[in-house]
């Protein structure tokens, strides 16, 4: 995971290209709260995550590399989970350091081999009305995938990759593990913001096109 910030060294502040975020709702309106807390024992194991709270979700984090799985997760891999209610989605913000043209891609995939309600996601470019892509993986082991070529942002434009959970009112968190990889890419400038780079590749169980929104 190249340019996740770890504590004590990394923040997360609403300067950071990278920034993460709970009490994302159905409405998706960005005004977001950064998520608080750095846990770095993670339930009892050295799994790194920005949380809600001491083992309390929403989660964003890595699973450290050659250790073992969390939760189905490889290692190496990015890993999200939403919490249904009182604390709602979360968000993966990428906030441009400058005006220009930017390539996005993304891989989602359902870590639980239950099956299960899985979650929902969304490509945002700052708000829900700026709605790039959607989908959603609620099938065991399922992946899915989206790229936006050639996106105009101007400097401090979001680029939100929201995931909640596919029944986010039900207080049912069943199903939600669930690996990511964001790469946000400066074209034609070689500038490449890698959040999760790794850990999805062999990750082909199942794959739904996604969903298009309109584009900017």
């Amino acid at each position: 995971m190249d340019d996740f910030q770890f504590s004590p060294n990394g923040t997360n502040t609403s300067l950071g290209i990278w920034q993460y975020f709970e009490g994302v709702d159905a409405t998706r309106d960005g005004s977001y709260t950064l998520l608080p807390f750095f846990d770095t024992i993670v339930q009892g194991t050295n799994f790194q995550a920005w949380a809600h709270g001491n083992d309390a979700v929403p989660y964003v984090g890595v699973v450290p590399s050659g250790g073992p799985a969390f939760f189905g997760v490889p290692a190496g891999s990015g890993y999200v989970h939403p919490e249904a209610g009182v604390n709602g989605g979360l968000a993966i913000g990428f906030r441009a350091p400058t005006t220009g043209l930017f390539d996005v891609s993304f891989s989602l995939y359902n870590a639980d081999g239950t099956a299960g309600d899985g979650v929902d996601w969304y490509l945002d470019k700052n708000s829900a009305a700026g709605n790039l892509a959607f989908g959603s993986a609620t099938q065991a082991h399922e992946v899915d995938t989206a790229s936006i070529s050639s996106l105009a942002l101007d400097a401090g434009d979001f680029i939100f990759l929201v995931v909640n959970a596919n029944d986010l009112n039900s207080y049912n968190n069943t199903s939600d593990s669930t690996a990511v990889s964001f790469t946000v890419t400066q074209v034609p400038e070689p500038s490449t913001f890698v959040l999760v780079g790794a850990g999805l590749a062999g990750a082909t169980f199942f794959r739904r096109r996604p969903r298009v929104g309109k584009s900017l």
